[in-house]
């Protein structure tokens, strides 16, 4: 069974991270670099890039529930539950793109509900 959290949890995808050949996937080994910044390839990806990684983002659902101002409900190890924006959920590559949100380890995601944007009015 899909799910939602499971579509928008999808981690990026980079051509060059299972070519071993390729020595430079920061998602691989971290401060490796990135082969991609100085290929044609380099305007793949269209979300969180980074001078260190610019792996693209696979999920479907992710960029319309940024544009309707989703919020997501995530459920700690410790039971206590919070509410985030839906674009605060993905971290921009930085130092550190094997990190890809800012779940810490064992947060569940338990809802999400879109916002009031603009985008959500009816027309």
């Amino acid at each position: 069974m899909a799910t939602l959290a499971g579509n928008v949890l999808q981690r990026t995808r980079c051509h060059y991270f299972r070519d071993r050949q390729c020595a430079a996937c920061n998602k691989r080994e971290t401060g490796s670099g990135c082969a991609v910044l100085e290929c044609r390839n380099r305007r793949l990806a269209v979300l969180g890039t980074s001078e260190r990684c610019i792996a693209n983002y696979s999920g479907d659902f992710a960029i319309a529930l940024v544009t309707l101002r989703a919020e997501v409900t995530v459920r700690g190890t410790d039971g206590s539950e919070r509410t985030l924006p839906f674009e605060n959920l993905h971290r921009p590559s930085g130092d550190a793109p094997h990190i890809e949100t800012t779940l810490a380890p064992g947060d569940l995601i338990t809802g999400c509900r879109p916002g009031r944007g603009p985008a959500a009015r009816p027309t």
